[in-house]
């Protein structure tokens, strides 16, 4: 098998291209080996850049990719970088004044070692199919979760984020109420795992870990490696469930 770390970062290219894609007006700028995905939403988190190669000039590949930001009258700028790929591209980000805001490892593991998806007690886990009741249900959910704007969420979290080609996304139903949701995405013979979130009061009960191996697992004889950025209170429930750290990714932003 390749590095898992050089997989991660060529399937976080990917990624960021087909999420901007999937919103309407979103767009993806190529800027000497720096891909910008703009969702052109306002919202830091779901707008950012992310190194495919080490430019030919880090410095001005750099003032390119936020001045497309600036274009786009969006006042943010971030850019994601896995420590020591691009020693140019970090040297030149740190010359810009920006700093880190998120620090986190990249987590993977062979789908072949997952362990077998088990159900907590009264909890059952469902794909989702994208109806419209379950768009909203969706929407609920990532609003409680990650906050934000629910104009933004509403046309970030659309039919085709959720169950279009090579996304298959997870509910967690306690007594018929959803308290959980989780997507994997199929990157290159990888999946990525992203938005797992369990509603506060049915932590701790076994759902997070279900929903990781749903969404890792979604794609049986497609991808052989499943990985993640974990937040660091879920970092250990990973940890159990077989991943282990293969990089360290930083965010960084302009203050």
């Amino acid at each position: 098998m390749t590095d898992p770390a050089d997989r991660i970062a060529t399937a976080a290219v990917e990624g960021l291209r087909r999420r901007a894609l999937l919103v309407h007006g979103g767009e993806v700028l190529d800027v000497d080996g720096l891909v910008v995905s703009l969702t052109n939403l306002r919202d830091p988190a779901i707008n950012g850049c992310v190194a495919g190669r080490e430019p030919a000039d880090p410095d001005a590949a750099l003032a390119a990719a936020e001045a497309a930001f600036r274009a786009r009258d969006l006042p943010f700028f971030s850019i994601e970088l896995e420590e020591g790929r691009y020693p140019g591209l970090e040297a030149a980000v740190t010359r810009a004044g920006l700093a880190v805001s998120i620090s986190h490892p990249a987590m993977a593991v062979r789908t072949a070692d997952l362990p077998r998806s088990s159900f907590p007690p009264g909890v059952d886990v469902e794909i989702v199919l994208g109806g419209d009741d379950e768009l909203a249900v969706l929407r609920r959910a990532a609003l409680a979760a990650f906050g934000g704007d629910p104009v933004v969420t509403e046309r970030f979290v659309n039919r085709e984020m959720v169950a279009g080609e090579g996304i298959a996304t997870f509910v967690a139903r306690m007594d018929g109420v959803v308290v959980g949701t989780g997507t994997g995405w199929l990157l290159r013979e990888t999946v990525g795992v992203f938005a797992i979130a369990v509603d506060d009061h049915a932590r701790r009960r076994g759902i997070g870990a279900a929903l990781t191996i749903a969404s890792a697992g979604a794609f049986d004889g497609e991808a052989d490696l499943a990985w993640l950025h974990p937040s660091t209170m879920a970092r250990s429930m990973y940890a159990s469930l077989g991943f282990r750290e293969v990089a360290r990714w930083n965010v960084w932003v302009r203050p």
